[in-house]
Order: structure tokens, then sequence, then C-alpha cells
């Protein structure tokens, strides 16, 4: 089998993990199998394309290791790959608009699996993407959620509510231009733009967000944001207001210990145990006695946050009316997704 396999760029870790970013390398990967007759499956890492877990992508499968950053070359005497440029990578006149960028062939075996059969079933066949294009309302409007009774439940609930998007404030340099002037500490001020949005629709709302007091990507995995220790509290307070957890429960995972299994320092029969609390937020390090605690592969947050980002993605897509990131603060891709997905419903 044949494969175009799709980086993971974008990817900064399981509070960021970039999906409306690397959805560009997935839509020009699905673009470019149409093209060649869908003779080839597209391939993403399981670990970071999680989302597969949730979502059924077209021609698409995930895979243990597999690294198409080593697709950044060098030459063929210091590197065993080689650059195809899109023009010679079989594709037809008709396509003009995927000749920019390039792709890789991938032409030794084993460098991107541990799995030495299917190395070899892989070898000079696969072709490694590093580049994206934009997004394609008929592309990624194929992308569907797999449990059905969770797609209803979505839509039972925000079939009536605006579905708003809040972005975190990211950290930029005080020279760099975003379409939001306001400072990225400046909470009274950001509160005071998303309260005259709210006040402006009037209704009910399905908030997706991922503000806290943390810089980005560092907050908790699983938040309650109806807490008093969040930014947007007095939001949930002050209006009719609905997310995530309305959807999912995470009570069958928290409080949870967790094993860590990564100092070697310690022996087995002494583990190091990370314990974290109701919002999948590290609150300590402690040395266990064997047994003594029930401890749980931490896979179970990674997994449940995955779904938590499908769940909001989804929502947005099926609430009556959307409300992007740029009416509320910056611009995002996770909007851009959600925006360019609803053209197609």
């Amino acid at each position: 089998m044949s494969y175009i396999k799709v980086p993971n760029d974008d990817w900064v870790g399981i509070n960021n993990t970039g999906f409306g970013d690397r959805m560009r390398y997935w839509t020009y990967a699905y673009k470019l199998n149409e093209i060649n007759d869908f003779n080839y499956t597209i391939l993403a890492d399981d670990y970071k394309w999680r989302e597969l877990k949730y979502l059924d992508f077209p021609y698409t499968e995930s895979g243990i290791n597999v690294n198409s950053d080593n697709s950044v070359i060098l030459d063929d005497k210091t590197h065993p790959h080689k650059h195809i440029h899109g023009s010679k990578a079989t594709l037809p006149s008709r396509a003009p608009e995927l000749y920019f960028g390039r792709l890789t062939r991938h032409t030794h075996k084993g460098d991107s699996w541990k799995d030495s059969t299917k190395a070899k079933e892989v070898a000079n066949t696969d072709w490694f993407l590093d580049t994206g294009m934009e997004l394609d309302s008929d592309v990624i409007s194929l992308i569907k959620l797999k449990d059905v009774v969770l797609k209803n439940k979505i839509k039972e609930l925000v079939k009536d509510r605006i579905g708003i998007h809040i972005r975190h404030w990211p950290i930029f340099r005080e020279d760099e231009n975003h379409n939001s002037m306001i400072n990225r500490f400046d909470y009274e001020s950001k509160m005071s733009r998303t309260r005259e949005v709210l006040d402006r629709y009037n209704s009910k709302f399905y908030i997706s967000t991922d503000v806290t007091y943390d810089k980005p990507a560092l907050g908790p995995s699983l938040p309650d944001f109806r807490k008093e220790s969040h930014w947007v509290s007095e939001i949930y307070r002050d209006y009719d207001v609905v997310d995530y957890r309305d959807i999912i429960s995470v009570d069958d995972i928290f409080p949870m210990n967790v094993k860590d299994r990564n100092n070697l320092k310690w022996p087995d029969h002494h583990p190091m145990t990370r314990v974290y609390d109701t919002e999948g937020e590290q609150v300590s390090v402690r040395l266990s006695q064997d047994g003594d605690l029930d401890v749980m592969p931490v896979d179970k947050i990674y997994d449940r946050k995955s779904q938590r980002d499908v769940v909001d993605l989804f929502s947005l897509i099926y609430s009556k009316e959307f409300v992007s990131a740029t009416e509320t603060g910056i611009d995002s891709t996770w909007s851009e997704f959600v925006k360019i997905y609803r053209k197609k419903l």
C-alpha cells in the first residue's frame, strides 16, 4: 500500500494541538489523493492526531511513529531522502493550484517505522507532505463524527444557541501586528469586549475557549470554566452559557494519579506519581508506595482532551449561528475551520 504522510507541524502540546493549522496539510493530502484516483492512504501519527479516534477522516489511517518531520532534507549523500516537487508528482494539469510546495519520496526502509514489516511494505512508495493549502469546504466537510449518539447530543444542545469562540491571547512581540490591540494581560478590556459581543447577540450561547490566566498551552487540560478561578467564570454567572462539560463528563477520570515511568532514578517498587486535580492540571508529584494508589495512564487525560476539542469544534459547527474569534479578540484557524465547514451545512 502507498501512503501520503501528513506532518505534525503546529502541534505544540496536548493543550495546543494546532488542529486548525494541521488541517491545511490534511486538505492538501486529500486533494493530492483525489487527483490520483485515491490510490493512496493518508497516514497520520496516532499520538499527535488523536482526533482520528473520534472523527472519520476519509481515506485516512493512523500509525505509530509516523514521523514526517524527517522530510527536511539536506542532500542525498547526508540523508536518504529526495525532494520531489509537486509538478513531478503525477499531478494533472487540471489541478494547477496543487503545483506549489513539495512532496518528499521515501527511499529507504524503516526510517519512519518501528515495525520492520510495514517499513518494507511502504519503502519507495510513500510520500511525505511538507506543505499545506487553504482549507476547502468541500474537503473538510467530509470529516464526520464517528459517534452518532454524541453527534445527536451536540445538535440537540446547541440547536437554539449561538456558538462563540474566545481565543487565548498569544504572547506577541510589542511590534507585531494582529487584529486586536488589547494587551495580553489586560483582562478587564478583554472582558469588556467579550461582553459587548454577548450583549449584542442577546441569546443563549455555547462557548469554546482556551482562555486562562496561564500562558497559552500551559493551563489545565479540561478546565471547569464555571469556577471563580477562571477569567471567563463571570460570563457563566451572568449569561445563559453551556460548554463541553455539558456534553461529555470528566468525573470518571478526575482526580487521578498517574505513575511516571519516565523517571528512571526511581525503582519500580517506588514509582513517582503525578497527581492531577479535577481540571486535569498537575498539582503534585510524590513517591508512592507500591499498590497504595489507583494509578492510570496519562493518555486518558490526553484522549479526553482530544474529545473535548472535537466536541467544541462540532458544537460551534452545529450552533444556529457562529461568532468567530475575530469578534471577541484575535483571529484563529480554529474559527476559520468552523466558518468554512459551516458553508456545507
